[in-house]
Order: C-alpha cells, then structure tokens, then sequence
C-alpha cells in the first residue's frame, strides 16, 4: 500500500469513521483543537485495523492496554489472546456481527467499539473504587 493511499485512508477515517465534517463550532482554533483530537483517534482506528489484517496473530497486549483487553474478555466471555480477536471483540462492541465468516471490521464499527469500551472501562474502574464502601458489615 502506497503513502497516497494511506492518506486517503485516514481522510476516509476522519470523515466517515469520526464524523468531523458534522462537526460545528464558531471558532476556528476550537475546530483546530477538535481535529487534533480525532486525527488521533482516526490514527488509532487505523492502526488498530492494520496491525489485525498484517499481524493477526500478534498479542492482544500490543494492540490494548491490559486493562481494555480485561474489560473485553469480560464483556465476551471469551479469552482475548490475539490481535485478531481484539479487534474483533472491539469490533462487536460497535456492532460487528459474531459470525466467524464475516469479513474484517472496518473503522466505523471500530470506532463505535473503542467509545463503547471507553465507557465500560470507566465504569470497571468506579465499580473498583465503590466496591469497599459497598461491603461495609
């Protein structure tokens, strides 16, 4: 894959898989600090994406932190060992469907995924916190 197309991709990603042409703001440096933001977002989306289809056997703790993958193999029930099955543990949490013959997840289903695991980690990490209160006898 050339650098042109690469370029393409993450444009692609921007538009499609963020949503930044929905976004409005009255400033510019708002909108600037905005599309820092998603750029790194878009950037992990299509990493995320490569790494599963280049190297789908590569651990899962080089894609996810470990708390992340922690959270999915909750939420899965399932071991999350590779890369592969990260992305598309991530994956259905966007919505991607759980059969084996489906195709590769693409970046809006991933990007769904990762907000709904963003979530799921916060609310992992308050369980943790009140879990001590919770037990007071």
């Amino acid at each position: 894959m050339g650098c042109d197309c690469h370029i393409e991709r993450f444009h692609y990603t921007l538009k499609q898989g963020c949503m930044v042409e929905r976004l409005q703001f009255e400033e510019a440096h708002t909108l600037k600090n905005a599309l820092a933001l998603y750029s790194i977002v878009a950037w992990r989306l299509l990493w995320l994406t490569y790494t599963a289809r280049q190297q789908p056997e590569a651990p899962a703790t080089e894609v996810l932190p470990p708390l992340e993958l922690q959270v999915l193999e909750q939420t899965s029930q399932a071991p999350v060992t590779t890369a592969r099955e990260a992305i598309r543990a991530l994956a259905q949490l966007g919505g991607f469907p759980t059969n084996p013959s489906a195709k590769e997840p693409g970046v809006k289903v991933l990007w769904r995924g990762l907000r709904r695991l963003e979530a799921m980690v916060e609310g992992w990490l308050l369980s943790l916190q009140t879990l001590p209160f919770m037990r007071q006898d």
